[in-house]
């Protein structure tokens, strides 16, 4: 889990992007974050899986 409470993401992937919380960590994992989307994606889904690569950090709430 992540300590501190969530932190505020902009996410983008080819897939989907927005405004999302990290909710999990798994360190061994390909995609190890674990967050919730603000919004869901055109399928209804908010919970999605992703790498560091997927943010966004000039719009990166700390």
């Amino acid at each position: 889990m992540v300590s501190g409470g969530a932190k505020r993401v902009y996410v983008s992937t080819f897939l989907f992007e927005g405004w999302a919380e990290i909710t999990d960590y798994i360190p061994s994992e390909v995609y190890p974050y674990q967050i919730t989307l603000d919004e869901p994606d055109i399928h209804g889904h908010r919970i999605k899986r992703v790498c560091e690569d997927d943010f966004n950090e000039k719009e990166t709430i700390i």
